[in-house]
């Protein structure tokens, strides 16, 4: 029971991200409000809990998927992370001839 229960914890927390950040582009116009604001950090962190307890391969699929590229400075002894996640859309365009991707 336990593990059905944070399963369905972890799947919550990846739909309110997802549901955040589709919220976030429709908007991306207007600043967001505070409350948004909170809503995406409160999101983020079920997310991170979902990291920190997932399997090892998940989790490097995950980062791949994100783009996340981790640079260690030895001087600063700081680590600068970027990602560049890929969309997560396809074009499509239709002709005559039939369908293209």
């Amino acid at each position: 029971m336990a593990k059905w229960t944070r399963q369905v914890q972890q799947e919550k927390a990846v739909l309110e991200a997802q549901l955040a950040a589709s919220d976030a582009r429709a908007v991306a116009d207007r600043r967001m409000t505070a409350a948004e604001i909170r809503q995406l950090v409160d999101a983020m962190g079920g997310l991170l809990q979902v990291l920190r307890d997932a399997d090892p391969g998940d989790k490097l699929e995950v980062y791949r998927q994100l783009g996340l590229k981790l640079t260690y400075n030895e001087t600063t002894r700081m680590v600068v992370a970027e990602t560049q996640p890929q969309p997560s859309v396809c074009a499509v365009v239709v002709s005559e001839g039939g369908v293209a991707h």
